[in-house]
């Protein structure tokens, strides 16, 4: 009685080198076409996205926006002082911040 099952009977060989070769080659060839074409597609993406975002802006818009944010920056600082004791309410009331210095420092 044999011990021994072959599948496939009196095939003793090796694979064809060349196939799998040429199989490995095209694999990597294809997957770096791939990276390379995801990478182009993001890069035209950000730069799309630059372009709409920084060169087509709108001059008013972007003018009005730095404006209303120097106005704030040049304007005096203010702190809220809250009315009741640990919240913050509706009626709290906004100080600037040297004056709210002087009630705290005045408190102790």
């Amino acid at each position: 009685m044999v011990d021994h099952f072959e599948h496939n009977p009196n095939d003793h060989e090796d694979p064809d080198t060349s196939s799998t070769w040429l199989i490995g080659i095209l694999s990597v060839v294809l997957f770096v076409i791939t990276c390379l074409g995801l990478i182009t597609v993001l890069y035209q993406a950000r730069d799309a996205e630059f372009e709409n975002k920084v060169v087509e802006a709108d001059y008013l818009e972007i003018e009005q926006l730095r404006s209303e944010q120097s106005g704030r920056l040049e304007g005096p600082a203010y702190r809220l002082i809250e009315k009741d004791e640990g919240t913050v309410t509706n009626e709290s009331i906004v100080i600037p911040v040297d004056d709210a210095i002087d009630i705290i420092a005045s408190e102790y």
